[in-house]
């Protein structure tokens, strides 16, 4: 285990700062850069959106979302939808599972699309997540409902129910550093994607957009060895 990678990634963590995380080469071989736990600022969101360019998007706990009934889009057609062409929307062909569930924005922005409204967006949700053991299941609902609207302009993403040993994604890595670190299981994250192909980051490059930005580079089996799996 990588000791001083991982007070590397504390020390980023606690200075709410991001850290790339690479998932696995025989995956999807991707580096998403995530800010694990915290709240962001509207100049965050402009790094996010400019700098790294894959969609922003907010991972969290399957069973945050679960108490109030919200459940992965694909499960949701599942088990809502028993016949007709909507099915065929969840039926993948690329070999891994999208966990979306709905998109948000916070009920008293304008539009939410700005930087300045997606981080408040972002910051009224890590509120919300930093309450669930402090309230009951419905008064957590209800506070949902009263600060938050859908569809809007961020997506959410919940983890498998078992984690790394159900599911060995970007969502379900995150959200155990997040374990790890004992901080509110919320992360936003964005995918690397390379200014000159327009395609997603490789390693490689990722590893030296990391190094030009200072931020820890960790991979999915740096998170697999540091929880024994």
């Amino acid at each position: 285990m990588n000791k001083k990678l991982w007070l590397e990634v504390e020390k980023q963590i606690i200075s709410k700062k991001p850290i790339c995380l690479y998932d696995f080469s025989d995956r999807e071989g991707e580096t998403d850069v995530v800010y694990v736990g915290q709240t962001l600022t509207a100049k965050d969101v402009d790094f996010l959106r400019r700098d790294v360019g894959g969609p922003l998007s907010i991972y969290v706990s399957g069973q945050f979302l679960e108490k109030f009934g919200i459940l992965p889009f694909s499960k949701f057609i599942k088990e809502k939808v028993t016949d007709g062409p909507l099915r065929k929307l969840v039926e993948s062909n690329r070999g891994h599972d999208p966990r979306f569930a709905i998109s948000i924005d916070a009920r008293d922005n304008f539009t939410g699309c700005s930087m300045i409204e997606t981080a408040h967006t972002i910051n009224s949700l890590y509120d919300l997540v930093s309450k669930t053991d402090q309230v009951s299941n419905g008064k957590l609902a209800d506070i949902f409902v009263e600060n938050f609207i859908s569809p809007g302009h961020v997506p959410i993403i919940p983890s498998a129910e078992n984690l790394l040993k159900e599911r060995k994604g970007h969502v379900e890595l995150s959200i155990t550093i997040a374990k790890i670190f004992n901080i509110p299981e919320i992360i936003v994250a964005g995918e690397l994607i390379d200014p000159d192909s327009l395609k997603s980051m490789n390693r490689r490059t990722a590893e030296k957009f990391a190094q030009e930005y200072n931020f820890p580079f960790i991979t999915g089996e740096d998170v697999l060895n540091k929880v024994g799996l």
